[in-house]
């Protein structure tokens, strides 16, 4: 099997990048380095492009021939989207369209897509999220993530792309051997941001709201290690390329982690104080995001092993202490 990876420079590309490699899989990473990192590839098959120039992609799938794409380079950033929702639509959507353009020209016949769990319209009770419930994107994000999701279904329907389409969580951790990890500019992710500042790189750690419907009052999301990602990933490709139908699949750990949780566990397990400072809450921050991972684990029998907070903060506080 060949693998066209894009966004296999950045967080999450660079860990899907390193499980294919330990599985023998042959793979071209196509990335335009915006926000990845060329140190992350390693040597690996590289090409730098453009995932919103067809020309760009075209070129990729004609000299490396995949048979699989696994595509997920996007305009990531909350906030960068919403200040650039054309680019955000160019990037995401667009740049999904030319992928699959580019599958049908070259007989490409399966994807697995990095989707979101922002599609979700805000719950009115906190419970965990099923693929089932209710869409409603509240973000251009939001938005690109859900048109994506519209785009793969067309088609499949339409031309026989059959994908999984993950619908990912807060991706969290590091490669267990600290050698890739997360690295933003700017940073935005709340962990390595609480890591930051008990490191005393941050003066202190911004808490966005304190009077959300949730148990604590800060906002409640799932937490997922990059690395049980990673492993996600590489399931879903084996199973389209044995003949499955399409998929989409919530891809988080099941558990409900707050604000003050988190930054509590990063005190508790490095045994150092980290300065928080509150502020108003954030337009389009959600309540609480958490998934019910059952449809996952029994369409990939998959079980997360890294996504426990023990395993999630040592990964992370070694990746950024290395930095």
């Amino acid at each position: 099997m060949k693998v066209l990876l894009t966004g296999g420079a950045g967080y999450v590309g660079s860990h899907v990048l390193r499980k294919l490699c330990d599985q023998k899989i042959s793979t071209l990473v196509f990335d335009d380095l915006s926000s990845g990192h060329k140190e992350f590839i390693g040597d690996n098959p590289f090409m730098q492009g453009d995932i919103s120039k067809i020309e760009s992609v075209d070129g990729a799938f004609a000299q490396f021939r995949p048979d699989m794409v696994f595509h997920i380079a996007a305009l990531a950033t909350l906030s960068e989207c919403s200040k650039r929702p054309d680019d955000c639509h160019r990037v995401n959507v667009t740049g999904t369209r030319n992928i699959l353009d580019a599958m049908r020209k070259h007989g490409v016949k399966h994807m697995v897509f990095a989707s979101s769990c922002a599609v979700y319209a805000n719950a009115r009770t906190m419970t965990a999220l099923r693929e089932t419930d209710e869409i409603g994107p509240i973000s251009p994000y939001a938005e690109s993530k859900r048109d994506c999701e519209v785009l793969l279904r067309e088609y499949d329907s339409k031309y026989g792309i059959r994908s999984v389409a993950f619908r990912i969580f807060n991706v969290s951790g590091a490669h267990p051997e600290a050698n890739i990890g997360e690295r933003h500019n700017p940073e935005t992710h709340l962990l390595p941001l609480v890591i930051d500042t008990m490191l005393g790189r941050r003066p202190a750690i911004y808490i966005y709201g304190n009077d959300y419907p949730t148990p604590d009052g800060t906002a409640v999301r799932d937490y997922v290690h990059v690395w049980d990602i990673a492993e996600a990933f590489f399931r879903a490709g084996k199973l389209l390329g044995e003949g499955s139908p399409s998929h989409i699949l919530n891809l988080g750990s099941g558990v409900a982690t707050s604000v003050y949780d988190l930054i509590n566990a990063v005190k508790i397990q490095a045994k150092m104080d980290v300065p928080s400072s509150l502020q108003s809450r954030r337009e389009g921050d959600s309540a609480w995001l958490f998934a019910d991972a059952a449809l996952l684990e029994k369409t990939l029998r998959w079980k997360p092993e890294w996504s426990n907070m023990q395993a999630i903060i040592q990964t992370a506080l070694k990746w950024h202490q290395n930095q």
